[in-house]
């Protein structure tokens, strides 16, 4: 086809025609005679700017007289811009912050406009921050966070239209953590004088060996334990978790760690306690003075589960244990046999409660509790197991069980050493929970352990109270308890050789695990003076009384007492604190407690140097049990749907789990202050602050670049 008729050149372009080439000359003279002024309503589209005219020929000046509007939208588009008003803005209110109000002076667009939006903003992510910190210390994954505030919203509130990802929520996070850890950093670096430090090691969902480290340190007069760290470890031995805890104080700006420490409490295990190359060991040969403890808590369960214990390997023990693992498979794995049991409850008009398990950390309590419910739902159970074994219903093995937990609970020999152990299980389950306490001294610990021997000792002449209400509810003549008739019963056979053996044989194991710690010349010496109401009230003994025992702490922790400012020879001279102190307690032992010197000022000032060893002795460690609920919290943080959280994370999830305050006493303020003070990028996309005139022109190249979803998802 020919295109030259239609206009078209031989090299395929359209000719111009004559009309197009006129308009366009007439444009390069209207362009050439056009003057392009400044348009002062162009200050209220595009807020902040200004026209000046230099005459100066200086170079540094640099600008035009011909003006364009498009050429000012790209300008105020373009990211160079942006980043300059966001330093502007931020200058402003430096400068507002540090006069500590907006006068009328300060008068002008862009303070007007920073008025104007600043306290609906603010609001919006306080609410964010907040919302950011339910997630966290209720341990909810980060995906709840934008649920949160739709959930917010549909109840009324205005959340904004910024920071809603489960990203922003792991930033927010980060502030947060900062802000609530930067309390404690100031208080270990300016108000503690002594801590000790309780270490535990376990695994976690993604197969990590992780390292937990608390604090124990004197709060207002109380021992306290804190959460502070839990380090991933790379090499499980004692240098490579040395060298993890050296890491976590470093990290956290406290290089000289050691010089407050004055103990370590852990399990114990040869990691940690070994004579030669144990974490504790290790530490020593920088820490003379360090007191070396083997958790009080795992002390009490190794003495309840040595091989040949009077207690979980005693053979009437092995047949309890039998029985109650029977039951709690039985109505664990099936459950038919639990709908029936409830049924048989409903029946009888009896709440019935679950058999529980044996198994757990502490195997005590687990095994107390367990007995608690076999006597509670005693009929309710036999019934149950008289019906299976009655209407031959189940396989043999069911048939089997059924008959032999029948033939256990009719039996008056079995349920009399049942209730003699239940009391048995009663007093060691308080113990152990005694042991589990933050707050436990050492005076405290070993008042609890005697305690416990006598209540025990008492048991072998005297019956308990589960013993004794069981006693008076069988039927001597009839012989049945609770209308059910039992089998072996003879009421005049005396138990009480039986059990006078295994009462002994508990004492004498607890006596075999808690003796080291009552012989240490250390942990002796503190208990003795921290034991207020043994002290004698007698001038003639109490002249003399403890000396030696506080000479001796006073030789052994000189240098770390001296390194916090105290006076020794202030102590221990002929009129000095230590007899003025006794003197003290002698007037007012009825009613003094170790609190008292750490919060009355009249105490204080008196007792200056003697409250420092008050508060040494206080930090002692004792139970490592607050670990294994750190590591509780841990698993219920990182679970196997969050297996890939990073160590960085999770130390701070942890920490508020753990240590944060409940929510009606979060203090959103000072989170907001520190995110907004931060010199991080942590407005990526959004600035609370932006001008009207910029949102009216949005960017349409920006939208998905930088925005709060490019963060690590860990």
């Amino acid at each position: 086809m020919d295109l030259t008729k239609f206009g078209f050149t031989t090299s395929g372009k359209k000719k111009k025609t004559k009309d197009e080439e006129e308009y366009k000359e007439r444009k390069r003279e209207y362009e050439l005679k056009r003057q392009r002024t400044y348009l002062p309503s162009w200050e209220e589209e595009f807020l902040g700017l200004k026209y000046a005219v230099h005459t100066d020929d200086d170079a540094r000046w640099e600008g035009t007289s011909a003006f364009r509007k498009d050429a000012l939208i790209a300008h105020w588009k373009s990211n160079s811009n942006r980043k300059c008003e966001e330093k502007k803005k931020s200058d402003e209110m430096k400068k507002i912050e540090a006069s500590g109000s907006c006068s009328s002076s300060q008068s002008g667009p862009l303070l007007s406009c920073v008025r104007k939006n600043e306290k609906e903003n603010e609001d919006k992510i306080k609410k964010l921050i907040t919302t950011a910190y339910f997630i966290c210390k209720h341990e909810k994954p980060f995906t709840d966070f934008p649920r949160l505030i739709e959930l917010q919203e549909v109840n009324g509130l205005d959340m904004g239209n910024f920071y809603r990802s489960d990203n922003a929520c792991r930033r927010f996070i980060q502030y947060i953590y900062e802000d609530l850890f930067k309390g404690v950093k100031v208080q270990i670096e300016n108000d503690l004088h002594f801590y000790s430090i309780l270490i535990d090691g376990a695994t976690d969902s993604s197969v990590t060996e992780n390292e937990l480290i608390y604090l124990r340190f004197v709060e207002n007069g109380r021992p306290v334990n804190h959460y502070f760290s839990i380090e991933d470890v790379e090499k499980a031995d004692a240098q490579g978790i040395l060298k993890e805890i050296e890491g976590a104080f470093t990290r956290n700006g406290i290089p000289n760690w050691k010089d407050k420490l004055i103990g370590s409490g852990s399990d114990g295990a040869s990691v940690n306690l070994g004579c030669r190359g144990g974490i504790a060991t290790l530490i020593k040969r920088d820490v003379p003075h360090l007191v070396i403890t083997f958790g009080i808590a795992h002390r009490l369960e190794l003495a309840a589960k040595r091989p040949n214990s009077a207690i979980k390997n005693h053979k009437h023990m092995k047949e309890i244990q039998d029985l109650l693992q029977y039951l709690y498979k039985h109505y664990q794995y099936f459950p038919k046999a639990l709908r029936e049991l409830r049924q048989i409850g409903e029946a009888l008009e009896e709440k019935v409660l679950k058999p529980t398990k044996l198994a757990g950390t502490r195997w005590l309590p687990h095994i107390h509790r367990a007995l608690e419910v076999l006597v509670r739902e005693f009929r309710v159970l036999l019934a149950h197991f008289e019906h299976i074994r009655e209407s031959r219903s189940g396989s043999a093995e069911v048939q089997g069980r059924a008959t032999f937990i029948s033939k256990k609970l009719k039996d008056y020999k079995f349920l009399y050493i049942v209730f003699f152990f239940l009391d048995i299980l009663k007093v060691l389950s308080v113990l152990s929970l005694k042991f589990q306490q933050d707050y436990l001294t050492l005076s405290a610990m070993f008042d609890a352990i005697s305690t416990a021997n006598l209540s025990l000792i008492e048991l072998k002449t005297v019956n308990g109270k589960e013993l004794t209400n069981f006693l008076a509810t069988v039927d001597s003549q009839n012989s049945t308890y609770k209308d059910i008739q039992l089998s072996n019963m003879n009421i005049d056979e005396d138990f009480t050789r039986q059990k006078q053996v295994i009462v002994d044989l508990i004492v004498a194991a607890l006596d075999n695990r808690f003796e080291p710690m009552e012989k240490d010349p250390v942990l002796k010496a503190a208990s003795l003076i921290l034991s207020f109401s043994e002290w004698p009230q007698d001038r003639n003994d109490l002249a003399t009384y403890k000396n030696e025992e506080m000479a001796y702490l006073l030789e052994n922790f000189h240098e770390i007492l001296e390194r916090n400012g105290c006076n020794l020879d202030a102590i221990m001279d002929q009129n000095g604190e230590w007899k003025d102190f006794k003197a003290y307690i002698g007037r007012h032992k009825a009613t003094v407690a170790v609190e008292n010197f750490f919060i009355y000022p009249d105490l204080k000032r008196r007792f200056i140097n003697m409250i420092l060893v008050l508060e040494l002795l206080l930090s002692f460690p004792l139970s490592s049990a607050v670990c294994e609920r750190g590591f509780s919290a841990m698993k219920r943080v990182k679970t196997d749907w969050r297996s890939s959280l990073k160590p960085e994370m999770l130390i701070m999830l942890l920490f508020i789990t753990v240590e944060g305050p409940e929510l009606n006493h979060f203090d959103t303020n000072s989170v907001f202050n520190h995110w907004w003070s931060s010199g991080r990028q942590k407005r990526p996309g959004f600035n609370p602050h932006e001008f009207i005139g910029m949102r009216a022109l949005p960017d349409p190249d920006m939208e998905q670049t930088h925005s709060d979803d490019d963060i690590d998802d860990n």
